[in-house]
């Protein structure tokens, strides 16, 4: 049975955040915890049970809300979700391609080009890696076992 569920929590930033800079602090947070949770059952130790429990969440979104008196909080709500925070820009200029990225960002490339001059000539067998097997197998890029 799935269910969905509002948390909210109030943060009072000491230095003079904006609610973005607050919500993207808070999302990142998250992420940091899930991918330590996720090490937690790799390595099985520590709590494990927490660490499966949390990375059963899926979360949807963060809000970032300023609590301003007398001020319709929805209006000023800003959404935050992965296009916020976690960013990667693939530039391509010549056939060769480079990229940018948020810190916190996980980036991998692949070039169908090479990859097919590579393996067509027997030098090489290029492939992602398995933590990106959900994203490669999607566009049908092949994964390290």
């Amino acid at each position: 049975m799935s269910k969905k569920v509002t948390q909210r929590i109030d943060v009072d930033p000491s230095l003079n955040l904006s609610a973005r800079q607050v919500g993207e602090l808070v999302y990142r947070l998250i992420n940091v915890g899930l991918e330590d949770a996720r090490q937690t059952i790799v390595r099985n130790e520590g709590d494990v049970v927490g660490a499966e429990m949390a990375t059963s969440l899926n979360f949807t979104s963060v809000v970032a809300c300023p609590v301003n008196s007398g001020a319709d909080e929805g209006e000023h709500a800003v959404k935050l979700g992965i296009a916020a925070t976690n960013r990667c820009l693939v530039i391509v200029s010549g056939g060769v391609a480079d990229y940018v990225y948020d810190d916190g960002v996980e980036v991998e490339l692949f070039d169908w080009d090479n990859y097919r001059d590579e393996t067509a000539e027997g030098r090489a067998d290029m492939r992602v890696s398995a933590h990106f097997k959900d994203l490669a197998e999607s566009a049908g890029v092949p994964v390290q076992r």
